[in-house]
């Protein structure tokens, strides 16, 4: 059997800024963890960006103008670990956020 290389999508988070970095589409999701307020930055135009629990449900759905950077409020979210579902005209990154 030849060998075979696969690319696996990582996440990096530098404690010293708090910032999580995802590999593909240049994603940075900050602070992480956060209080009152969350931002993504993105290399590319984000669409849709929706957060839900662990459990699967949705709790906020947002609508972009295709802006590079976002500032969402999360101040009415409970104290947890959430999944935020980023998208783009090219592709669909999922990542994990707390809020304290």
């Amino acid at each position: 059997m030849p060998n075979e290389l696969s690319t696996i999508p990582f996440t990096l988070v530098d404690k010293a800024t708090e910032v999580t970095n995802t590999n593909t589409i240049g994603l940075e999701v900050f602070p992480n963890p956060a209080s009152n307020i969350l931002k993504l930055k993105s290399d590319l135009s984000i669409k849709q960006i929706a957060i839900s629990d662990l459990q699967g449900k949705q709790l906020k759905s947002l609508i972009t103008n295709h802006s590079n950077e976002i500032t969402i409020p999360i101040e009415d979210l409970n104290s947890g670990i959430y999944l935020i579902k980023v998208q783009t005209d090219n592709e669909t990154r999922i990542v994990e956020f707390m809020k304290r």
